[in-house]
């Protein structure tokens, strides 16, 4: 059971999207399945914690990976940059989900309206509309993506 943690701040759809998936009662904390990108990013970024921490008020509690050479008493820091590698992996990470879910309906004429409120309420994202526009972006951008490699694929087809 992991003892340490770093709070890591990130959007608010993507905070609950990963306590919905990965967060661990016995721990208070979210943890990431070993060998998983998110853990093998934040353990690739762990680093002593500097002489003078700054304190950081909010974030979603992060545990840290057991990883062989490194005491997590002493690497327990994850600098900024860091920070923002394991967001970035999050996202890729929705992302990810977002398709496999609700990929093969780009095609197809559906409400995406009514598609994003069900992909929040199963996967326990708080219906607000930051969050819901927020992921309706991401859904466009995913759909439009999509579209755009299948019309490359048409147009080489053709000639």
């Amino acid at each position: 059971m992991p003892k340490y943690s770093v709070n890591v701040k990130m959007p608010d759809y993507l905070a609950q999207w990963l306590m919905n998936e990965f967060w661990s009662e016995e721990c208070r904390m979210i943890v990431f399945p070993r060998g998983s990108a998110a853990a093998c990013v934040l353990s690739s970024c762990l680093c002593k914690a500097p002489t003078c921490m700054p304190v950081y008020s909010g974030g979603l509690p992060v545990a840290i990976p057991t990883v062989r050479g490194l005491n997590p008493a002493v690497y327990n820091h994850v600098t900024k940059k860091g920070q923002a590698a394991l967001v970035a992996t999050c996202r890729r990470m929705f992302k990810a989900m977002l398709y496999q879910e609700l990929g093969n309906l780009f095609e197809h004429d559906v409400a995406v309206s009514d598609l994003i409120y069900a992909f929040l309420e199963k996967h326990g994202i708080e219906d607000s509309p930051k969050n819901w526009e927020a992921v309706r972006q991401i859904y466009i951008r995913l759909r439009q993506a999509s579209r755009n490699r299948h019309n490359d694929d048409d147009a080489v087809n053709v000639c």
